[in-house]
């Protein structure tokens, strides 16, 4: 919550800034909610993937630079795009591809926020698969969502 309420307030200053900026020369429609939700439904997929890396993963150095240039690889190398880079900007985005990335973010936010951890810390002493199964079950379902 507290990555994304950071992440969101830098993506919000940064739209405002950039609607503020082009409002005199820009046409009927130029804030595209489908490309501010698409934004959006990326910082939730990024803060997910480094809250899952540093629960199964716990470095507090290098985890976080691993999924910096991960995510920030994959927005660029893969063959289907997922950020707001994608498209023309003078078109809208299809309602549904931007649906099924929300559910995709929803999903791995869900997955990260109720994954157990891999190993047991030093100040817990339950096991990995103490979890109890309510929540076992939602991780499960998130992961088989996400996939």
């Amino acid at each position: 919550a507290a990555t994304l309420t950071l992440g969101f307030l830098a993506y919000a200053v940064g739209c405002l800034t950039a609607a503020i900026v082009s409002f005199s020369e820009a046409g009927p429609g130029f804030l595209w909610p489908s490309y501010l939700l698409l934004g959006a439904a990326t910082l939730v997929v990024f803060a997910s993937v480094g809250h899952l890396a540093g629960r199964w993963w716990p470095s507090a150095a290098f985890t976080p630079v691993v999924c910096a240039l991960g995510c920030f690889i994959s927005m660029l190398a893969l063959p289907f795009k997922v950020n707001v880079l994608a498209g023309p900007p003078d078109q809208h985005l299809r309602p549904l591809p931007v649906a099924v990335r929300l559910l995709f973010a929803l999903a791995l936010a869900v997955l990260a926020v109720t994954a157990p951890p891999l190993r047991r810390s030093a100040e817990r002493q339950m096991p990995r698969w103490g979890t109890p199964w309510h929540i076992r079950g939602i991780a499960g379902g998130s992961a088989a969502l996400s996939l």
